[in-house]
């Protein structure tokens, strides 16, 4: 467990690189079992998101990034695109230790404050642990199914996850 919480503060273009390090270690260690046995995860480049991080994090973005640190080091991160937390990823290495569960919590409160009913997110077939940690801070999963084949390609299936304005702090 960790022994404070981590530090939440908005995304800078600073922190794009350490960004597409998380979000490439997540996918190595939690999504490569869960896509296609052909798609080479392996090989895909760490860096390969950085020109739409960056435009995330620029001054003006419709997307709202937050990221959590601990001890000045990026361990987390969550970005939110309207009524949609579109990424919630934490560094491996400090997984299972509550920073997802705050950095949830935070992308809800961005979300609702922003004058949204609805929360939405996406969250791949058989992520487990995910879907765990939504599903205990009151999301529901619906009936829908997104298909979804991201800008390199890779394609995979999605539940839908939303949250009402209503529910807010369930679970959490």
């Amino acid at each position: 467990m960790v022994t404070s919480l981590p530090e939440l503060r908005a995304a800078t273009v600073d922190d794009v690189a350490v960004m597409c390090d998380i979000h490439h270690r997540c996918w190595i260690v939690a999504f490569a079992r869960l896509v296609e046995p052909a798609t080479a995860v392996d090989d895909f480049e760490p860096d390969r998101n950085r020109g739409r991080f960056a435009t995330w994090v620029a001054p003006g973005s419709a997307v709202s990034v937050t990221v959590a640190t601990l001890s000045d080091q990026v361990v987390g991160y969550a970005a939110v695109d309207r009524n949609e937390l579109v990424h919630l990823f934490v560094d491996p290495d400090h997984s299972g230790r509550g920073i997802g569960r705050r950095l949830l919590a935070d992308a809800e409160r961005r979300i609702f404050a922003a004058g949204h009913d609805t929360a939405e997110l996406h969250t791949m077939f058989g992520n487990e642990p995910a879907i765990g940690l939504y599903v205990a801070a009151g999301w529901e999963v619906t009936d829908d199914v997104v298909h979804t084949t991201d800008d390199h390609g890779v394609s995979y299936d999605e539940h839908v996850l939303v949250k009402r304005a209503g529910n807010v702090g369930a679970g959490a």
